[in-house]
């Protein structure tokens, strides 16, 4: 069997499997429900979200993290920061987010833990 052969052959196996597919995948009244609920689920949703702080706080920190990372290296280029000092910044970036994320908890766990304790036998603490 040449190339020629074996490639029509795929071609062949390729449309029956999308005639298949296509003919499965016919839109049913349930599955139009369902989507149509969905769909109005998702804008409920949507609203709620717009309407709280955390959610504009999140899209505002998103954001600025995404232009001062996009636009870091232009601005320390201006600056005349040598390459090697930009390359370090930039893939610094990456592991003190992992450290950040281990760290969050732990701190976290440590403020929970000072309100739980009683005043008398908390130690100072620095955090």
């Amino acid at each position: 069997m040449g190339a020629r052969s074996r490639a029509t052959c795929l071609l062949g196996l390729d449309l029956l499997r999308l005639l298949f597919s296509i003919s499965r995948d016919a839109p049913r009244e349930e599955d139009t429900n369902r989507k149509a609920a969905q769909k109005d689920a998702n804008a409920m949703a949507t609203q709620r979200a717009l309407r709280t702080p955390t959610f504009w706080a999140l899209a505002v920190c998103f954001t600025t993290f995404a232009a001062l990372t996009f636009h870091l290296v232009p601005l320390m280029a201006e600056r005349r920061v040598s390459p090697v000092l930009m390359l370090t910044t930039m893939a610094a970036i990456g592991p003190a987010q992992v450290l950040a994320r281990v760290l969050w908890p732990i701190v976290h766990i440590h403020k929970i833990w000072n309100q739980r304790l009683p005043a008398a036998n908390r130690k100072a603490s620095h955090w």
